[in-house]
């Protein structure tokens, strides 16, 4: 059986809908982890495997979106917001692309992709791995 998938615009667009709904906070998330799950494939039975998701900017709230964006606020505090924002929408164990591309992602809002080498990004990509269980742990 084929598992329904969304583009990274139109899971974009279903929270948007969501958000603009009549929707309580709680069906709001409720709506939310479920497009979540669609996009990244994930299914019960694939609770362990690695989840892809190409694009994790388009589900943080405004106000995340402005902290992570921010210049001012410190890389790592961007990183720990990512790693919380991975866990709100239930994606437990993102994919080795998954946070390559959201590290990728907030360096390039904070306009700081020629800030690192590869080495560096890989470490700044463990350090997103690690909050994510820490997250994981206390979901």
């Amino acid at each position: 059986m084929n598992q329904p998938s969304f583009s990274a615009d139109e899971a974009d667009q279903a929270t948007s809908a969501i958000n603009a709904g009549p929707w309580t906070p709680e069906q709001r998330s409720v709506l939310t982890v479920a497009v979540s799950n669609v996009v990244t494939g994930k299914r019960e039975k694939d609770k362990y495997k690695a989840q892809k998701l190409d694009n994790l900017i388009v589900f943080l709230s405004s106000a995340r979106y402005k902290k992570v964006s921010d210049p001012n606020v410190p890389l790592e505090m961007s990183l720990d917001l990512i790693a919380q924002q991975f866990v709100d929408i239930e994606c437990y164990v993102p994919s080795e692309k998954s946070y390559g591309a959201s590290l990728q992602d907030i360096l390039e809002l904070k306009g700081q992709t020629r800030n690192y080498n590869a080495q560096q990004k890989l470490d700044k990509i463990k350090v997103i791995k690690e909050a994510v269980r820490y997250y994981r742990g206390k979901a």
